[in-house]
């Protein structure tokens, strides 16, 4: 989830940011100032360690903005009439998120504006409540999380029984934005270049879950979490769900787990974001196990590679879950890899989209060779998930869904 930075190419990588050298030690006076709407697409922290990482930011996702969400409201601009829509009290925050002890402590100490502070105060009250509350940090509560499984595809954006608590509705906003956790923080509902753009994040996504768990492990036992304690806390995430559910609906007692802690849960929680927010990337890597090397170097291969599609398929076919809607002026609506990300497109494109679909399905040899199809209109076609290449001898399914069913 993000916030507006202005306009962009799709298919854009990484920008280099110029004369910034100041990434090392603890949260500086200057990223805690930092305005949200200006600096900032990844938490301060994470930014920090990705700018050291890979010598520059990421380009802003301009198509998905908090501020100005293309997922609420009967029109807007970047989103179809008829296409699934949130509801303007939730937005996409009907998720609960896993918060590392040291993400707590940044969290529940931040006072940088009104909505941080309101953050905090979410924060504190998921901390006294005491569901989910271990050393390694706030995890999603079991009745939540029944819950959130069994109508998260139909109803994701969409229940307010599902609101985050940290969601603050006075503003419409994240009360933790800045100290997000990694799922929040690279979710987008719409990708400046489509389905790459969303494997983009996914691999960043995934490199920050690494350090989030392994770090986490790391402050608790710093701070004399170990041995019993520790161990009782990592096997708690992963109980099953009918024990975790028994734990919380008998009001389960976590003492045990804490030691000398267990009445200064919040001091623990700060002490935690200090030790970790003092480490640059590479210390942060060497208290990490060896996914997180793997994972750094799937994004440095990632963003090693020349920008935009780089797919050059010999034929490719419809994509089974493509959907259309119509437009305006005979314009039409097209998506593919997710059921938020439309692109609108002129009539020719509808007109020669529809002569695709019916070659392809026409087709005895799988698929439509793609020197029919010009290069532009093809690589928006791949890059959105509309079309998928076809691996030689593999029949794929293909037809247009109408959103919704």
């Amino acid at each position: 989830m993000g916030e507006p930075r202005g306009n962009r190419e799709p298919g854009e990588g990484v920008d280099r940011l110029a004369g910034d050298t100041d990434h090392c030690g603890t949260l500086s006076e200057r990223e805690r100032a930092a305005p949200v709407g200006d600096e900032e697409q990844l938490p301060v922290l994470y930014h920090r360690w990705m700018v050291e990482l890979l010598g520059g930011a990421f380009r802003r996702e301009a198509r998905s903005s908090c501020a100005n969400c293309p997922m609420i409201g009967s029109i807007h601009p970047l989103h179809p009439v008829g296409g699934v829509r949130f509801s303007a009290e939730s937005k996409c925050c009907t998720y609960l998120p896993q918060l590392p002890n040291f993400i707590v402590g940044l969290a529940a100490s931040a006072e940088d504006d009104d909505l941080a502070r309101k953050g905090a105060v979410s924060v504190l009250a998921r901390i006294a409540r005491g569901v989910g509350v271990t050393p390694l940090g706030l995890d999603k509560t079991p009745v939540y999380s029944a819950l959130y499984e069994s109508v998260k595809l139909q109803s994701f954006g969409r229940v307010g029984a599902l609101r985050c608590p940290h969601y603050v509705e006075d503003a419409g906003a994240c009360g933790v934005w800045r100290h997000r956790n990694a799922v929040c923080a690279t979710w987008f509902c719409k990708h400046q270049s489509g389905g790459d753009g969303a494997k983009q994040w996914a691999e960043v996504r995934d490199l920050l879950k690494v350090l989030e768990r392994d770090l986490a492990i790391w402050a608790a036992i710093e701070l004399g979490i170990n041995g019993r304690r520790l161990s009782d806390a990592i096997d708690l995430a992963r109980e099953p769900q009918a024990d975790a559910l028994t734990r919380e609906l008998t009001a389960w007692d976590s003492a045990s787990l804490w030691g000398p802690w267990a009445d200064r849960k919040c001091e623990f929680f700060v002490r935690a974001s200090t030790l970790v927010s003092g480490l640059d990337v590479s210390a942060a890597l060497a208290r990490s196990g060896p996914e997180s090397r793997a994972r750094v170097a799937a994004i440095r291969d990632r963003f090693g590679r020349r920008s935009g599609c780089s797919s050059n398929p010999s034929r490719v076919r419809v994509a089974a879950g493509y959907r259309c809607l119509p437009g305006h002026a005979g314009k039409a609506w097209l998506a593919g890899y997710s059921p938020y990300d439309w692109l609108e497109v002129p009539a020719a494109l509808w007109d020669a989209m529809q002569r695709l679909v019916a070659d392809d399905r026409a087709s005895t040899e799988g698929g439509v060779p793609t020197d029919e199809i010009a290069k532009p209109l093809l690589d928006i076609l791949l890059q959105w998930g509309v079309v998928t290449p076809v691996a030689q001898g593999v029949p794929v399914e293909s037809g247009p869904v109408r959103d919704g069913e």
